[in-house]
């Protein structure tokens, strides 16, 4: 472990760190357009994979793998916890170059998936949303008394 303790060197660092993430949001928005068009082109979404794995779970990898739903020929397999190839998803000609213009002015990073330091911290919103859960799933027998103590819990909040 290396502690920066001089100010002027961990603000520099701290510059470097926002330069380093712009370069590398701009590099997975290229590279997933590139893999993108690649999968339509070719039906091989092994580069899409490859992608979604180089990301990890880090740089909101959720997101890139929204984006790449809403632009490549893919479904995502939750068993497998990866992609798989969707004929019916792959387009051509005019339609694939209107796909790709409508992905490259849709940045990857902007799907919102993360949740903000708030819904962490606010119990009474996690409360809430709870209850908005609950609400929206069927309650199994006999637990039509746990949605109510939750009604109100919230109400009383």
């Amino acid at each position: 472990m290396n502690i920066i303790t001089d100010k002027s060197k961990l603000k520099s660092e701290i510059k470097s760190i926002g330069s380093a993430r712009a370069k590398l949001v701009d590099r997975i928005q290229n590279a997933a357009l590139s893999v993108a068009n690649h999968a339509h082109l070719h039906g091989d979404i092994t580069l899409i994979n490859s992608l979604a794995e180089a990301v990890g779970n880090g740089m909101k990898a959720t997101a890139l793998k929204l984006w790449l739903l809403d632009y490549a020929p893919v479904t995502w397999n939750a068993e497998d916890k990866a992609f798989t190839y969707s004929k019916v998803k792959r387009v051509e000609g005019d339609e694939l170059e209107a796909t790709l213009k409508k992905g490259a002015s849709k940045p990857w990073h902007d799907y919102k998936t993360e949740k903000t330091v708030e819904q962490f911290t606010d119990v009474f919103a996690q409360l809430k949303a709870i209850l908005r859960k609950v609400e929206k799933s069927p309650a199994k027998e006999g637990q039509e008394a746990y949605v109510e103590a939750v009604r109100k819990l919230v109400e009383a909040a």
